[in-house]
């Protein structure tokens, strides 16, 4: 999940304004290789408000963070890093997928931002129908399909409950809820069904709808206005491997803790199940609708102020608490315009037809043909009966400095038939207009690094993303949980910046019942040498008992001293207070000073983690020959 968010932030792409493709300059070297303006100013676009002017302090301040990163990713390149086969493997398919998105028509993007941004001031749910159409499918495939999708139509437009259809005939994950979708907005679906899915009115069926999956019909059950995204932390109880009564109890016992003023990141730390956030108090980066339950959705906006936590809530996750960091309400046409632009163009929304984009691709890069030469080779082709010809070599079309040539043809035609018997010959005109169109797209993608600067930049930024997600992993997130001496070795070096009152370690039993509460205080009472309470318990109360009761361990400091007025605070000191349903068990009373490693370990394991980090970057930094042209950065200003 960390890689997920990691990569999630790092490609939210910006386009460049024209500053940024301005002539590539060094804006500094690390060990004489230069890092240019051109790289430089990608980063730093994208991390700033594009409606406000560069200025040369906030380029210095982030070239520090930006010098930094680069000797990150350094350390991970030197480490062999890149040369894994999980890498290569992971790398390669990306940027396979987004060269795509590039071979594009421009005339569409104004019209198509508009219609994004209208799209995104709504969240609408619906239900739909897939009928699938495999990628290989014949026309007669598609055709069984298209008649299918038709009946079911019909039915559903008949009065035909919508969901029970969907359960018994769509081909999707969501038919076992009925085709349900929940709420989603522009830009989560494909683009087709999108559409399909705002131009259909509450209540209504839409068209047949074709997308790369398949046939859709699609049924909108609700529209309402988009509430923009939210960020918050969380506590998160698995129950996949407890029973219900055991995650209940476990997730209301950190309820009750937090209400009784227990420290978040220090519950967090102990009791959440989520391994990749639990250590940094939870936090979840900016979500919004289709990026988390529903459920949990509605819980988060529904908190007001940051630091306020919701009450346990149910996700087909489990359990969890949600504290509110900031909320995130959607942006002006002019401030979401860049970023509207780069996603059209990611997702390839504004991709015109084959022919269109032929025609765009010839027009743009020269394309020159022999007709004569395209006719004679197939003709040759039909006329033979067996042996696939081997003629003189010819080119049949040329595009920018690349000769296509008859020959070339021939070979593309044995890749998918090895003998000219098996090869149905009134397709020959077909295979012709693939075997151009695949070479003038091949063509236009070797173009692209040089058309298109941020294509490059967004390539090398998504390398140097896994190469630091997996260096850090390794230099600081998991050696800081797994070195348990350095880490009380860090603890004690800085106890000063946990100083703690006087305070108690207290374990609070809470039940609705005063009698289960006196026989809890009458058991622990017996026995004198109890190390754990919430252990003990258990094993000595029945089941059904015990599944009554609430246990809370917590530091009980200030005013909360009070309520144990007069007490012995000898371990297993107990205090009963019905009237409140709750029942006291001492563990020891502690003396103002510095709070226990246990008592803070998610604490210091995130302070520890900034240490090394700090101490791995200055080390790098004296490793490596860093030279910084100032006249240059204070040359990429505005002001």
């Amino acid at each position: 999940m960390i890689r997920v968010l990691i990569l999630s932030f790092i490609f939210s792409v910006f386009p460049l304004t024209l500053h940024g493709f301005q002539e590539n300059q060094v804006v500094a070297t690390i060990d004489g290789n230069p890092l240019y303006s051109g790289e430089f100013l990608y980063a730093y676009n994208k991390n700033r408000d594009l409606s406000q002017p560069i200025r040369s302090d906030s380029l210095f301040s982030y070239l520090d963070q930006y010098l930094t990163f680069k000797l990150k990713v350094l350390a991970a390149k030197q480490a062999g890093i890149d040369t894994t086969a999980k890498f290569q493997q992971e790398y390669l398919a990306y940027t396979r997928g987004i060269r795509k998105p590039y071979i594009q028509s421009e005339n569409l993007i104004k019209d198509l931002s508009i219609e994004a941004y209208d799209r995104l001031q709504y969240e609408v749910r619906a239900s739909h129908i897939l009928v699938r159409i495999p990628d290989n499918a014949s026309p007669r495939d598609t055709l069984i399909a298209y008649e299918k999708i038709s009946f079911l139509k019909e039915q559903a437009e008949a009065g035909v409950d919508f969901a029970e259809l969907a359960r018994k005939n769509s081909e999707d994950g969501s038919a076992r809820n009925g085709g349900d979708l929940g709420f989603f907005t522009g830009f989560s679906m494909v683009y087709p069904f999108e559409s399909a899915a705002y131009e259909t009115a509450i209540g209504k069926i839409s068209g047949i709808t074709r997308t790369q999956f398949g046939y859709h019909l699609l049924k909108v059950t609700d529209k309402r206005a988009a509430r923009g995204r939210v960020k918050t932390s969380h506590i998160f109880i698995n129950t996949s491997n407890r029973n219900t009564a055991q995650a209940t109890s476990l997730i209301n016992m950190v309820y009750d803790s937090l209400k009784n003023g227990a420290d978040w990141r220090a519950l967090c730390a102990s009791y959440s199940d989520d391994s990749r956030t639990k250590l940094s108090g939870g936090s979840l980066p900016f979500y919004g609708v289709t990026q988390f339950p529903e459920p949990l959705l509605n819980a988060a906006f529904e908190l007001k102020e940051p630091g306020d936590y919701s009450k346990p809530v149910k996700s087909r996750f489990g359990w969890h608490i949600l504290k509110l960091e900031a909320k995130e309400p959607i942006k002006s046409f002019e401030e979401l315009q860049p970023t509207l632009y780069a996603r059209i163009q990611r997702s390839g929304r504004n991709q015109l037809d084959k022919k269109g984009i032929i025609k765009k691709l010839k027009a743009e890069n020269g394309f020159r043909q022999d007709t004569s030469q395209i006719n004679r080779i197939t003709n040759s082709i039909v006329a033979s009966d067996s042996i696939f010809p081997e003629p003189e070599l010819a080119i049949l079309f040329e595009i920018g400095t690349k000769k296509i040539t008859n020959q070339d043809f021939i070979g593309y035609i044995k890749t998918r038939y090895t003998q000219l018997s098996n090869y149905p010959k009134d397709q020959v005109w077909k295979d012709y207009e693939n075997f151009e169109y695949e070479g003038i797209i091949a063509f236009e993608e070797g173009l692209i690094p040089q058309k298109y600067p941020e294509h490059q930049y967004l390539v090398d930024e998504y390398r140097d993303g896994l190469m630091l997600f997996e260096i850090m992993e390794t230099k600081i997130w998991n050696a800081a949980i797994e070195d348990s001496i350095g880490l009380a070795n860090f603890y004690e070096q800085n106890k000063k910046m946990y100083s703690a009152p006087e305070r108690a370690i207290v374990h609070t039993v809470e039940s609705d019942s005063s009698l289960l509460l006196q026989k809890a205080d009458s058991l622990l009472r017996r026995v004198s040498n109890i190390s754990e309470p919430r252990t003990f318990l258990r094993d000595t109360m029945s089941k059904e008992d015990f599944s009554l009761l609430k246990i809370v361990k917590r530091s009980v400091e200030g005013e909360d001293l009070s309520i144990f007025a007069g007490i012995n605070w000898e371990s297993g000191t107990t205090v009963l207070n019905t009237e409140a349903g709750k029942l006291y068990w001492v563990e020891r009373k502690l003396s103002q000073g510095y709070y226990e490693l246990d008592e803070i370990m998610g604490l210091v394991i995130s302070d520890y983690q900034d240490d090394l980090e700090k101490k791995w970057v200055e080390k790098l930094k004296s490793q490596h020959k860093i030279k910084i042209n100032k006249k240059v950065i204070r040359s990429l200003s505005e002001n």
